[in-house]
């Protein structure tokens, strides 16, 4: 699904999404991997440099 939003997705727009996974996460518990996924997410939307 990413690389479908990174070329359809506006950099606001995926800021957005990004905004709203944070919001959804802070109303129930997440699992120890939450901040990994978000930024594999991040760095496939494009917002994020890879780092190796």
């Amino acid at each position: 699904m990413s690389p479908l939003q990174r070329q359809h997705l506006n950099e606001v727009e995926k800021q957005d999404l990004i905004a709203m996974l944070d919001t959804a996460a802070a109303a129930v518990q997440t699992s120890p991997h939450y901040g990994q996924r978000v930024r594999k997410l991040k760095q496939k939307l494009g917002l994020e440099i890879e780092r190796s």
